[in-house]
């Protein structure tokens, strides 16, 4: 019973930062659904790993980094220490997080909408904020709105499309490999979780391969509001996306 009180808790780290830093996966879920932000995680050895350091040195303690958060992010940390004792609750929610969503390696940061579906994953990015929040930007719908902004349950703030975009076909034209996956889309090598371009005729637009199937993919494409299933050829060949709407 105590562990289960410690485990419901919202715990902070000890990272300097305006947007808290927060430990449990639910409470992140319960915000990020009252405010419409993306969660954040940061698998993490906080003091045993070099380039977890770094990332929270460069990027995680600065003002830009801060203010972007603040706008966009509910940031969990999920640590794995040595030298530092994590309560059995919490070691046992770290590593259902770590084996859900197969993290073999620190840092790994893992995006997740409001809706607990999977976004994107990066890892540490040379540069500082500037970087690591242009590789955020390449994930669809992480960034809502610019720093100082914020939405909250009261507001009831709606994101609307910024205009109409008519998208031609897509194509899943191949998926090849059984551990790693790779799945062809157009003439776009995907492996699940990426993010591309993707050239249809004379435009691009942002695809996000979200899951991998045996014979399809889960993809989310920018402008639409929910994720988009797309066949092999020959079972479902190509699929139009709908124009945006207002």
């Amino acid at each position: 019973m105590k562990a289960l009180l410690i485990f419901t808790i919202i715990a902070f780290s000890l990272r300097t930062s305006a947007a808290p830093w927060l430990t449990d996966l639910p409470t992140a879920m319960k915000i990020a659904r009252e405010e419409r932000k993306t969660v954040l995680l940061d698998f993490t050895g906080s003091d045993w790993c070099p380039a977890c350091k770094m990332m929270k040195v460069e990027v995680f303690d600065k003002p830009e980094f801060h203010r972007f958060a603040d706008a966009n992010l509910v940031l969990v940390e999920v640590d794995f220490p040595k030298a530092k004792t994590l309560s059995l609750a919490q070691h046992e929610a770290n590593n259902y997080l770590m084996k859900r969503f197969g993290v073999e390696i620190f840092p790994t940061i893992i995006l997740l909408d409001e809706d607990d579906k999977y976004r994107g994953k990066t890892g540490y990015v040379a540069g500082g904020p500037k970087a690591f929040i242009a590789e955020l930007e390449q994930i669809p719908n992480v960034k809502r709105r610019e720093p100082g902004t914020q939405v909250t349950s009261q507001s009831k703030e709606i994101f609307r499309p910024a205009a109409k975009i008519e998208y031609p076909q897509l194509a899943l034209r191949a998926i090849s490999g059984s551990k790693k996956p790779l799945a062809l889309i157009n003439n776009q090598s995907f492996a699940q979780g990426e993010t591309a371009m993707v050239k249809l005729g004379d435009t691009k637009v942002k695809v996000l391969c979200e899951e991998i199937r045996k014979d399809s993919v889960l993809l989310q494409i920018e402008g639409q509001p929910a994720p988009v299933e797309l066949r092999l050829k020959g079972k479902t060949p190509t699929i139009d996306i709908p124009a945006k709407t207002d």
